[in-house]
């Protein structure tokens, strides 16, 4: 594309937020992306800090791109996040986030419109306008990684509830007296079978004197890569909390397709490299607990998108906006 094309264009700029990295995106669509740029995440410095690196990061890809200015800021953000405020609540992996106004800080910054959307709510987005959901009115889509997320979409919309914290999937309890979350609850599914519950359970196991290949491991270099890897190799301990988890993810997406009835159920996150390992039984213990009716129509999926998939929901949430203001003018 020319440079002049470039600026004529409507560009979007994508924004996507984790715990570790920060990511950004100039596109003229979600599916045509000019430059992308990733970013250590200031997780541990004060908001502003994520405000200037956010700003740092749109002004080198304007000059990547040879143009002046995007149109519109979509941004995924690790949850709870109140879209009706536009702010981030607690989320867990940005300690210094309590109640940020964060979609207000970044319009003053940006001078630009700006949407913020849970990392999940825009996956799913992106799966449904772009991915393995398109074609269909009603799905899911549930994160599988440090923490359990899940955005749904119905009749083609996205679900977020009163104050846009729908989906928070990994807080349904499975086990009443199960392991502590770090919501403050016992059993939930994300304190069962996330990466973080992994981890935990690997090492609470081995500070109780069980037997493992990774007993002499650094605590610290443990993670749920590591445990798989460990159960790839025949580590009983590895393959016994891995055979757990995918326990527990089957019945939390089953509890899902029982709510929810939805053509599909399309899980993305870092646990999903295990392929079959994890998602082979979870299908499975899914498909052998939900009720008989939603079996005749339900596809189980895994993202096609990739890394890629919450920037590229953002992009859809920045074009949608853009769209909305201009219908308004």
């Amino acid at each position: 594309m020319a440079p002049e094309d470039k600026n004529s264009s409507q560009l979007l700029l994508g924004i996507d937020i984790g715990g570790t990295s920060l990511r950004a995106a100039l596109a003229v669509s979600p599916a045509s992306i000019l430059a992308k740029a990733r970013r250590p995440a200031p997780a541990d410095q004060p908001p502003d800090a994520m405000v200037n690196a956010i700003s740092r990061m749109y002004r080198e890809l304007l000059e990547e791109v040879g143009s002046n200015a995007a149109t519109a800021v979509g941004v995924s953000s690790p949850g709870p996040v109140d879209t009706v405020a536009g702010a981030l609540v607690d989320p867990p992996n940005l300690p210094q986030f309590t109640t940020v106004p964060l979609r207000d800080m970044l319009q003053q910054a940006l001078g630009l419109p700006v949407t913020l959307e849970n990392d999940a709510n825009t996956a799913a987005i992106a799966e449904h306008r772009v991915g393995n959901g398109q074609g269909t009115r009603h799905m899911a889509y549930v994160t599988l990684s440090t923490g359990i997320g899940a955005g749904i979409i119905s009749d083609n919309r996205l679900v977020r509830g009163a104050r846009g914290a729908a989906g928070e999937v990994g807080h349904i309890k499975l086990m009443v007296d199960g392991p502590q979350c770090g919501c403050g609850q016992n059993g939930c599914w994300e304190a069962l079978a996330s990466g973080s519950a992994i981890r935990k359970q690997v090492l609470h196991q081995i500070e109780g004197g069980r037997s493992s290949t990774l007993s002499d491991c650094n605590p610290s270099s443990i993670d749920a890569q590591v445990v798989f890897q460990a159960a790839q190799s025949g580590d009983p301990l590895a393959t016994a909390v891995l055979d757990q988890a995918a326990y527990f993810t089957g019945i939390g997406l089953a509890a899902i397709v029982d709510i929810l009835n939805p053509e599909m159920v399309i899980v993305g996150g870092g646990l999903t490299q295990m392929g079959d390992r994890l998602l082979g039984p979870a299908f499975k213990t899914c498909r052998d607990h939900i009720f008989p009716l939603h079996e005749k129509s339900l596809r189980l999926a895994v993202s096609n998108l990739g890394d890629d998939v919450s920037l590229i929901g953002a992009l859809v949430l920045a074009q949608e906006l853009g769209q909305s203001q201009d219908d308004v003018q």
